[in-house]
C-alpha cells in the first residue's frame, strides 16, 4: 500500500509539472496578469481589444493551433448574467455556425465568472482548404466597467489536448493595480 501511494504521488507530481514552467504576462494598461506555459508562444496579435493572445505550437491538428486570448471590452452593465447573455448574442452574430453547448456560473482564481462553451466554424477560404469545426470556452469576468473575456479555442477534435493548460491559465488570471507615476 505504501508503494502504491508513493507511485500515485509521483504520477500526480509529474502530471501537474507540465504547467510548472510558466511565463507571467502583465498588461498594465488593462490591469491584469496571467501565467501561460513556457511551451506556448505569445502571439503578435495584441491590440487595444485583444489584450493577450498565445497559442500552442505543438497542437495535434496542423490546420488550427489551440489558442487562448483575452479581450477587454467596455460594458454597459455591472450584472454578469446580462453581460454573458449579450456576449452570447454577439458571438452568435459574428461566428459562422455558432452553437451554444453550455453556460456555467462559477469562480476560479478568486474571480466570479460565467463560462460559455460553444462550437463554430472557420469557413473555407484561400488559407483554409475545408471548413473547420472549432470548440471554444469563454470565461467572462467583470471589473471596473470592463468585460474580460478569456477564450480558449481549438479544433473540435483536439479541444481536450490543451484544455488543462487553459484551466490553469484562468486560475492564474488576476487583476493588478496601476501605479500612478
Amino acid at each position: 500500500m505504501k508503494n502504491f501511494c508513493l507511485c500515485l504521488l509521483i504520477v500526480l507530481t509529474f502530471a501537474s509539472s507540465a504547467f510548472t514552467q510558466t511565463i507571467i504576462f502583465s498588461n498594465e494598461f488593462q490591469s491584469f496578469e496571467i501565467s501561460y506555459p513556457e511551451s506556448w508562444k505569445l502571439s503578435e496579435y495584441i491590440t487595444e481589444e485583444v489584450a493577450f493572445a498565445a497559442y500552442n505550437p505543438m497542437s495535434p491538428t496542423p490546420a488550427y493551433h489551440e489558442t487562448v486570448n483575452i479581450k477587454v471590452l467596455n460594458t454597459y452593465s455591472d450584472d454578469l448574467r446580462i453581460c454573458a447573455k449579450a456576449t452570447a448574442e454577439m458571438l452568435r452574430e459574428r461566428l459562422s455556425g455558432f452553437e451554444l453547448i453550455q453556460t456555467e456560473e462559477t469562480s476560479s482564481g478568486g474571480n466570479h465568472m460565467i463560462i460559455l462553451e460553444y462550437t463554430h466554424f472557420i469557413p473555407k477560404s484561400t488559407n483554409v482548404k475545408k471548413k473547420i469545426k472549432l470548440r471554444s470556452r469563454t470565461c467572462i469576468i467583470l471589473k471596473d466597467n470592463k468585460e474580460y473575456m478569456i477564450t480558449y479555442t481549438a479544433d473540435k477534435r483536439a479541444f481536450n489536448h490543451s484544455f488543462e493548460d487553459f484551466r490553469r491559465m484562468v486560475q492564474t488570471f488576476r487583476f493588478i493595480f496601476k501605479l500612478n507615476a
